[in-house]
């Protein structure tokens, strides 16, 4: 606009999908009943003989084939703004919206109502193989299951074909919506200077408005029409997995912020120089109210080339909408009672929080930074950092819930994600719970502690050069408390909570010769005991190293060629038996190590 203005405008466009397939359908406790002409004859003797009428039944269901998932994303992303110099001081204002819209198809599941009656198997008056609902009383039910094909369950490779295809023919389909629109403004400069210096300043706000939609096809909410079926739960959702609940909701945050940079001393005796800082920003959460949030620290250098730095600071992070709004979803766990001493597949419910608070952090970091005037080109800083998180947002687990409801006696608030069909006073089976329920509260804590190590160093060889660096991070503690009633435990070591080595540490070599360039990478993750809940036999897991290499070519003025190797050595990652861990599906930790092995990748890279 002028040469003290300029607007400046942004926009993303984002369309990404993914096509995967991932496991068989499993089925948990699914009811079987006495007669099934499909059951094999020494197991119909076994139950005529005890008088048993009914049973239940796991199984990967490999006859139907895999799960097949198409996720889509698409969005855009849209800043405008201006910027412009007002004398001594710079002002940059903005608008910026957003929308992403997911949306998530899943074939080959298995409809819970058609499997129900797909599996109930009877014999009609003629002696034919049907379903049971086919003969039904009830006119509606008979044409609700009138194209129902009996599925034979017993052995792979025993199922119909047409069965199959009728219990899975259903899709499970969701769409989430995020929308964001928010305005800033801020006004940055120096204020006036000091013996040392000028001191800066930064001032702002912001508004903003972020909302979720979340519409589905499978909510959990609304569960499916069991008339006429049998061995099916008043509560179980459509589809036996990826029931995805509507939901949605949105919220308003107003910001103002401020920041400030003071010289003190400068050019002295041990005080090359001395700077102060700090910042504080006051924000108010339409659903959650106002938190503060705050840093001090500063910086001093004695001599030249060795300087210190530390800082002090109140932290927080907001609950996400998902963790705010999110819907019911749905799955089937296997879960031991201890009020009635009964274990058994029971579905488990999880939903939102809109009562979600932020979590509140307190972070200490002291560091220092090493770069000689004798060794021009290198620089070596270490940094200690601990930090203190409290009201984190945690999920109360259902075995945790039920030992806490019943220490209390039936008194804990955690007692009402048990859904029984009696009350507490009732011990009998058939007080065992028909679902549990989970939801993000404010519960857990979390401590952590350690060192940041890195290093830098160019040598130069004529018109090559060499560059070096490393860097580490060492984890000395890294603590957790889910909830008030349970033990702090120590994971910084060990396999569990996903796996937290306490020594990460990479080294890098990049060597440039004139057009070419070689650079070479080894990445260190430290060796991890297993445990720390479970207690293991097998030995600690040895520390794992992957090799990179890259070959670059300048092959014409601006355009460069290149050549990637990751994991050059082909290391595979550490087994670690599944057992009894929640949520480890591979045997491994694939949040931990690399579990494609080497990858190649070639191209180009140009400006213009």
């Amino acid at each position: 606009m002028t040469d003290d203005a300029k607007v400046y405008t942004l926009l993303n466009l984002t369309r990404n999908t993914i096509d995967l397939e991932t496991t068989s359908p499993s089925i948990f406790g699914a009811t079987f009943f006495s007669g099934n002409p499909y059951l094999p004859q020494p197991l119909q003797d076994q139950l005529t003989a005890t008088g048993t009428s009914q049973f239940t039944v796991n199984r990967l269901l490999l006859d139907a084939g895999y799960i097949r998932s198409h996720e889509k994303l698409e969005g855009y992303n849209w800043v405008t703004g201006v910027r412009a110099k007002l004398g001594r001081f710079s002002l940059d204002a903005s608008y910026q919206t957003a929308k992403n819209v997911m949306t998530a198809d899943s074939t080959g599941n298995v409809d819970a109502a058609r499997f129900a009656a797909a599996r109930d198997a009877v014999r009609d008056s003629n002696g034919n193989i049907v379903c049971r609902p086919t003969l039904d009383a009830d006119p509606a039910v008979r044409s609700r299951y009138a194209d129902c094909v009996p599925l034979n369950f017993f052995g792979t490779g025993a199922a119909n074909p047409a069965a199959l295809d009728y219990i899975t023919s259903g899709t499970s389909s969701y769409r989430a919506t995020n929308r964001y629109d928010g305005v800033n403004l801020s006004l940055s400069g120096d204020l006036f200077s000091l013996w040392a210096g000028p001191v800066s300043f930064a001032i702002g706000g912001e508004h903003r408005v972020q909302s979720l939609n979340v519409t589905s096809n499978s909510d959990p909410a609304a569960p499916v029409d069991i008339t006429g079926l049998r061995g099916i739960a008043a509560t179980t959702g459509r589809f036996i997995t990826n029931n995805t609940g509507v939901g949605g909701g949105k919220f308003t945050v107003n910001e103002v912020f401020g920041e400030i940079g003071i010289p003190i001393l400068k050019n002295q005796r041990f005080f090359e120089s001395l700077d102060l800082n700090g910042a504080v920003r006051l924000t108010d959460y339409s659903t959650s109210g106002t938190v503060t949030t705050w840093k001090v620290g500063g910086t001093w250098e004695p001599i030249d080339g060795l300087r210190f730095r530390a800082t002090r600071s109140r932290d927080i992070r907001a609950p996400t909408l998902w963790d705010l709004f999110q819907g019911e979803q749905q799955q089937f766990i296997n879960f031991f009672d201890v009020h009635t001493n009964i274990s058994s597949l029971i579905p488990q419910v999880g939903s939102g929080n809109a009562a979600l608070k932020p979590e509140i952090g307190d972070t200490t970091s002291v560091g220092v930074i090493f770069q000689p005037r004798f060794l021009p080109d290198f620089s070596l800083s270490v940094d200690y950092f601990n930090v203190r998180v409290r009201n984190a947002i945690q999920q109360i687990s259902p075995i945790v819930a039920n030992q806490e409801c019943e220490a209390s006696g039936g008194a804990a608030p955690s007692c009402a994600l048990i859904i029984r069909p009696g009350p507490f006073s009732d011990r009998s089976p058939g007080n065992f719970p028909t679902s549990v329920r989970t939801a993000p509260a404010n519960i857990a804590g979390l401590w952590t502690r350690g060192f940041d190590v890195e290093a830098n160093y160019r040598a130069r060889f004529g018109e090559d050069t060499l560059t070096a660096r490393l860097a580490a991070t060492y984890v000395d503690s890294f603590r957790t408390k889910a909830s008030s009633t349970q033990p702090t435990i120590e994971y910084a070591g060990w396999t569990e909570n996903d796996g937290l080595a306490k020594l990460r540490a990479s080294l890098s070599l990049n060597y440039q010769h004139e057009k070419l360039s070689v650079f070479v990478q080894e990445r260190m993750i430290g060796s991890l005991k297993r445990g720390p809940v479970d207690q293991w036999a097998e030995p600690k897991l040895p520390a794992t190293f992957y090799t990179d290499v890259n070959l670059g070519y300048d092959i014409a003025d601006k355009t460069e060629a290149f050549f990637n190797v990751q994991n050059l050595f082909g290391q595979d990652p550490r087994y670690i038996g599944a057992g009894n861990t929640p949520g480890l599906i591979v045997p491994t930790l694939p949040g931990v190590y690399d579990l494609v092995g080497r990858t190649y990748t070639a191209g180009v890279r140009f400006n213009f």
